[in-house]
């Protein structure tokens, strides 16, 4: 099992009439089209460090 030591956090909003469509403005919106996606808890270790996002 993975534990992560590193967090960042982001926001982004996307609004189309179709559902993926929307999804793929809203995750360019945060900057992170790139980035592949995983399921996470909404809890994180206590020892995790912030970063800040970095612009690409």
């Amino acid at each position: 099992m993975y534990v992560p030591s590193k967090i960042f956090f982001t926001k982004g909003v996307g609004r189309d009439k179709e559902y993926l469509a929307s999804f793929e403005l809203a995750l360019r919106s945060a900057g992170i089209e790139i980035c592949s996606l995983v399921t996470v808890s909404s809890i994180f270790p206590g020892n995790c460090k912030g970063l800040q996002k970095k612009k690409v």
